[in-house]
């Protein structure tokens, strides 16, 4: 609202009317005159508009992204922003923990992992919410030793059957995995030889892929199965 003071009657340009509220769009220098008998005088008066900020996300690698690899998020290109709040459930950090504009997180699980980031200036705030896909991909172990880690579900029992070769003996954490990166089954595994089978009890009735890993402090095989 406009009001000037000094004068009988005041005409503003730009549509304002004295007294009278108004919703201006950008920023904008109003001129008054104020008039009393033959006399007037002239003022004026700049009203600034700050925008809503709008969030925009880039991320690199987009593609061929393995667990355990950094993603680079990137929300600089967003208008009229501040401030950022990042939010990675399924990643490192795995809580809206960064208020920089450009996080590197680690996704330690294949799937797909939801993201989502806050920008805000003094006006307002905009959400960018996305996804990031990661992969499965064979572990470099595999390749130096010749092991593999199969996978099947028995639909008959309600196991997941596992076909260790020449995977090294010791103690592992068990991970199943849906592709929305959530952790279904978290157990320890041992193997004791060369050439091992395991069944473990797997009741989730959800049908779809599901992604395993076994690893240590050295080592880590990955595997899928359909159930």
């Amino acid at each position: 609202t406009l009001t000037g003071n000094g004068a009988t009657s005041y005409t503003w340009d730009n549509g304002v009317t004295d007294g009278v509220s108004f919703n201006p769009t950008v920023t904008t220098t109003y001129t008054v005159t104020g008039t009393t008998g033959g006399c007037s005088g002239v003022d004026q008066i700049t009203i600034t508009i700050t925008p809503l900020p709008v969030a925009n996300v880039t991320s690199t690698p987009t593609v061929n992204i393995c667990p355990g690899i950094n993603v680079q998020f990137d929300a600089s290109t967003s208008i009229n922003t501040t401030g950022y709040n990042w939010s990675f459930p399924q990643g490192s950090p795995s809580a809206a923990s960064s208020t920089i504009s450009n996080p590197l997180i680690n996704f330690g699980v294949a799937g797909i992992h939801n993201y989502a980031v806050v920008v805000t200036n003094s006006c307002g705030t905009d959400i960018f919410n996305g996804q990031v896909t990661i992969d499965v991909c064979t572990g470099i172990e595999d390749l130096n030793t010749n092991s593999s880690l199969g996978s099947y579900y028995n639909h008959i029992n309600n196991n997941i059957e596992l076909s260790m070769i020449n995977i090294e003996k010791g103690e592992y954490d068990f991970v199943v995995v849906n592709t929305l990166g959530q952790h279904i089954m978290i157990e320890k595994l041992s193997v004791t030889s060369a050439d091992e089978h395991q069944s473990i009890p797997f009741t989730i009735e959800a049908r779809g892929v599901y992604f395993i890993y076994i690893f240590n402090s050295k080592n880590k095989y990955d595997a899928k199965f359909f159930k």
